[in-house]
């Protein structure tokens, strides 16, 4: 999670890893592939996190018998959705978009699909 996120915790498009065989798992470049630059987010990326991190919080109770644990596991998921979902929604209406209009708050019906899911 921690290398998938902007600080604003809107997401990266595309992570490259160092990929050299029996060296530490390094990221080496974080960009948008599809966006305005490479801090833009990508509002379909940015809604399949909210509902992938949803959805394995979700699993992580259930394989858990629903029991939860003292570590609770699933926290740190459901926390993260959270944090992107609270991105995703200030930036699509509410007051002034912080972002250009043409990015974020024009997302596509799928994106918004995606998103419902997760919240």
């Amino acid at each position: 999670m921690e290398n998938h996120f902007h600080l604003s915790n809107g997401t990266y498009h595309v992570l490259n890893y160092n990929q050299t065989p029996g060296a530490e798992p390094k990221v080496i470049k974080r960009w948008a592939a599809q966006g305005y630059g490479d801090e833009s987010v990508w509002s379909r990326g940015q809604a399949w996190a909210i509902c992938g991190f949803a959805t394995c919080a979700e699993w992580i109770d259930i394989l858990a018998d629903g029991k939860g644990s003292e570590s609770e596991p699933w926290k740190e998921f459901i926390e993260q959705a959270i944090k992107a979902a609270d991105y995703f929604v200030h930036r699509t209406g509410v007051g002034e978009p912080a972002v250009p209009p043409w990015y974020v708050p024009c997302v596509p019906l799928g994106v918004l699909l995606i998103e419902s899911q997760g919240l």
